[in-house]
């Protein structure tokens, strides 16, 4: 890891366990921990739902930019679990790999689904048939999540 990569970055879609492996992670490697999107929800002071709700999810993009620009230059030592879009944007890209060791968890759709297919504070999934929706988007960034991470790691039988 090089002196700018002394964070490590995990990425991937929602329900994949970044939060859960990263607050298991940092005290095993005496990092500090970090949530992007609580962060981001701080900073907002309201829940990404309601930022989704009032104010699109081109808001909240813009919100989750600013926090890494500001962010991941500026701390070492940290385990940072991004959220689940945030290899959407470009910029958010090469900040991640600059900054970053970035891990890339995967996970089946079925497996996903069954952790969070009940679950109503996902703005990305609504309707019905919410297995066919994370199916579709996952699809959509895998190759995203691929181009941006170093190492992959499967997190389909983690409890």
């Amino acid at each position: 890891m090089t002196d700018r990569q002394r964070n490590i970055a995990l990425i991937g879609f929602m329900g994949v366990g970044k939060t859960t492996i990263g607050r298991l992670l940092a005290p095993l490697v005496a990092m500090d921990f970090v949530d992007a999107d609580t962060e981001i929800e701080k900073k907002a002071q309201m829940p990404i739902p309601h930022i989704f709700e009032q104010y699109g999810e081109g808001r909240f993009r813009c919100l989750e930019y600013e926090f890494y620009r500001e962010v991941m230059p500026s701390i070492q030592n940290t385990v940072i679990a991004t959220g689940g879009g945030a290899v959407l944007d470009a910029r958010i890209r090469a900040i991640l790999r600059e900054n970053a060791l970035v891990v890339y968890l995967v996970a089946l759709p079925e497996t996903i689904f069954a952790r969070i297919g009940g679950d109503g504070n996902r703005p990305v999934l609504s309707g019905d048939d919410k297995l066919a929706q994370i199916t579709a988007l996952l699809a959509e960034r895998d190759a995203l999540y691929r181009q941006t991470c170093h190492v992959v790691v499967d997190s389909n039988n983690l409890a």
